[in-house]
């Protein structure tokens, strides 16, 4: 069975909405949240970026995402798992391009060549 894969920046933000959420019901507390917070601060600001978004350190939150993987990937459920694969991929190609100059339409294309 083929599982979907997330090839825009809205299919990400609406995983890290409902991954935040289950989260914070187990654990609070959790620092994945912040990181996932800032993840989706970025993506959402990546258009018309804020003050605040455009001093989040892209591929420190891209780090902090991968080592969650590494450390916690056997646990996942396997499309939680290629989400956040997929989200730091994301993550990567914006830390790459120019926010505000560029757009996340550029990211969703970039996206979309990983679905060939």
């Amino acid at each position: 069975m083929s599982l979907p894969i997330l090839h825009t920046v809205s299919e990400l933000l609406n995983f890290i909405d409902d991954f935040t959420k289950s989260v914070k019901n187990v654990a609070p507390e959790n620092t994945l949240i912040n990181i996932l917070q800032e993840a989706q601060e970025v993506l959402e600001n990546f258009n018309t970026p804020t003050k605040r978004s455009q001093n989040l350190d892209i591929s420190q939150i891209s780090g902090q995402l991968q080592s969650y993987i590494d450390t916690y990937g056997e646990q996942l459920q396997e499309h939680d798992k290629t989400a956040f694969k997929q989200l730091v991929a994301t993550l990567d190609i914006a830390e790459i391009l120019t926010p505000g100059s560029n757009t996340t339409a550029e990211i969703n294309s970039y996206l979309a060549v990983t679905k060939l």
